[in-house]
């Protein structure tokens, strides 16, 4: 996977408290660098930092989302998260994806 610094940092930290083999890592984004997705059946967890690259503290944005199941994959989002920690994304994603 090409991706950011941040972000391969990122899926570390997460795999400190989360088993990854119940999710999945998504890259409907591969042009992006700075974007992945983390999905578990129906729901969709988009995360991105490219907003917050020459930040100090690096933060993210993240929606938390509804796939549909029509073939579509088109994401209902239930929940924006915006000028987050990584804390509290992962807090977050594992509520939504139960793990």
């Amino acid at each position: 996977m090409n991706k950011h610094k941040t972000i391969v940092a990122l899926l570390d930290k997460i795999s400190l408290s989360v088993n990854l083999d119940l999710v999945e890592i998504v890259d409907y984004w591969q042009a992006d660098l700075c974007a992945i997705g983390i999905r578990k059946k129906n729901k969709l967890v988009y995360v991105s930092n490219y907003n917050y690259l020459n930040e100090k503290q690096i933060k993210f944005d993240y929606d938390l989302e509804l796939i549909e199941e029509t073939g579509s994959n088109k994401g209902i989002v239930i929940k924006e998260g915006r000028n987050v920690t990584d804390d509290e994304l992962i807090t977050d994603l594992k509520k939504f994806l139960a793990i």
